[in-house]
């Protein structure tokens, strides 16, 4: 059996298989992100979090992995290039994780079950949908500051509910502590958070397996009713 080659961050110096990391390339004298991973040039590894990038540009381990200097211009390319990915994978790892959850008793479906998920204390994070109405967001945003639960916007109504088995979900509260490990590690570089005080969020560099999670429960899942701009959610 072949060994397996594993890639190292040379900011934080964690190794493990190369989908945990991003590549920044250097091809004659031009720093890039390597969206492909297959980029001509020398490379170096960083982990998919945004504090092993921004702290590789300004501890200047990544320029010296690069064997190159990172110039303003160059730094804020890399930085625009890194946010791109970040919006653009972010709400797909954030579905994939919810559909895991759905599978055990992780998570509660709904805007009723979640409101009463974070009152009882058994809500670890609350997903709000970004389309909610304004009025939702106020009440949501109130309670969890209330019961120091962190409530992220992100995903359409729609989506969530395509994860979670509805037409339409507005809340999602995350009852396992798993499954609410892996979904900070994705949401917290960057995405719209209230609750917890407002509190910083502490980054992790790796994402929660499927192993993380127990497949074999059945889900709870609290039906959805209409929203309303009164105040009145779903």
């Amino acid at each position: 059996m072949a060994k397996k080659i594993e890639r190292m961050c040379v900011v934080c110096r964690h190794k493990g298989d190369k989908r945990q990391f991003r590549r920044i390339v250097n091809f004659a004298g031009t720093i890039a992100l390597d969206r492909t991973g297959k980029a001509p040039g020398r490379g170096a590894y960083v982990c998919r979090n945004t504090e092993c990038f921004y702290g590789g540009l300004l501890s200047g381990k990544l320029a010296a992995a690069l064997k190159a200097p990172i110039s303003a211009a160059a730094a804020t390319a890399l930085r625009t290039e890194w946010q791109e990915l970040e919006n653009g994978e972010r709400p797909a790892q954030v579905l994939a994780l919810i559909g895991l959850g759905r599978r055990g008793r992780n998570l509660v479906a709904g805007s009723q079950g979640a409101e009463l998920a974070i009152k009882r204390g058994e809500a670890e994070l609350l997903i709000l949908a970004e389309d909610v109405a304004a009025n939702t967001y106020k009440d949501f945003a109130e309670l969890c500051r209330d019961r120091a639960v962190e409530l992220y916007r992100i995903c359409t109504k729609a989506e969530l509910g395509r994860v979670t088995g509805a037409d339409m979900r507005v809340a999602i509260a995350v009852t396992g502590a798993d499954l609410a490990a892996g979904l900070r590690s994705v949401l917290a570089g960057g995405q719209n958070m209230a609750g917890s005080g407002d509190s910083d969020v502490a980054l992790s560099a790796n994402l929660t397996t499927a192993t993380d999670v127990d497949h074999d429960s059945a889900a709870i899942s609290i039906p959805e009713t209409s929203e309303a701009e009164n105040g009145k959610r779903s």
